[in-house]
């Protein structure tokens, strides 16, 4: 019976070490990019995790709170930092970069390979035999690995910061074409209303043939073209 050499049993605690998976912390790097949002914006991003903890129920309060309120545009900004369902996604890209650098520090687990056969013959006993094939040149590559994962994670970060500064800026644009559109519908509003004041006289004074069929007619337009833009307006908005 053949027994395990010496150097076989010193490499046992390395193969061990090698053989095992490093954590991976998924959200470890999104600190870098909220202490960018609050740096350059002064605004919060959150990061929803599945299942939902007690900072996503504070999360959510937070947006209620922010609704019950008359909106401004710093409220309209924290609320898509916090709920944009396309930015949320977005974070997902600094957890696969993360668990990409884990993964290039990682050795390949060595292949084990042995037998065990019971002799018909002499020499009787048991006869066993096992080998371990190493990919020795794992240990040159890892470091390069390492490099090339390290800039794709930084990559990933100033990407997922992009997006975030990118849709502040997006609804802030929003938010004022929306007051826009609705001043543009209370304007509209009121030129309607003073077209149909003035239908109504040019109405009243035709009665008393004080008008005639012309000034009436193109009162009546007038009313009518108002009230058209008024409705484009209102359905813009």
């Amino acid at each position: 019976m053949r027994h395990p050499s010496l150097p076989a049993l010193l490499l046992l605690p390395y193969l061990l070490l090698i053989m095992g998976c490093a954590a991976v912390t998924p959200d470890k790097r999104f600190l870098d990019v909220r202490c960018e949002a609050q740096l350059r914006l002064d605004k919060r991003v959150f990061w929803h995790q599945d299942p939902p903890t007690s900072e996503d129920q504070n999360v959510d309060d937070a947006v209620v709170a922010l609704l019950a309120r008359p909106l401004g545009v710093d409220d309209a900004v924290q609320i898509s930092l916090f709920k944009n369902s396309s930015l949320q996604a977005t974070f997902e890209d600094l957890g696969i970069a993360q668990a990409d650098v884990v993964q290039a520090g990682q050795l390949r687990n060595p292949d084990i390979a042995g037998f065990l056969r019971f002799p018909d013959s002499p020499p009787s006993g048991l006869n066993w035999n096992i080998g371990v094939d190493m990919w020795l040149l794992d240990g040159f590559l890892v470091p390069i690995r390492e490099k090339l994962a390290d800039a794709a994670e930084e990559q990933a970060i100033r990407q997922v910061t992009d997006k975030v500064l990118r849709l502040a800026a997006e609804t802030r644009a929003a938010y004022y074409m929306h007051q826009a559109d609705a001043n543009a519908v209370k304007a509209q509003e009121e030129l309607a209303e003073l077209a149909r004041l003035a239908s109504d006289l040019s109405l009243g004074q035709a009665g008393a043939g004080n008008v005639d069929d012309l000034r009436l007619a193109a009162d009546t337009a007038a009313l009518q073209q108002t009230r058209l833009a008024f409705i484009q307006a209102r359905s813009g908005a």
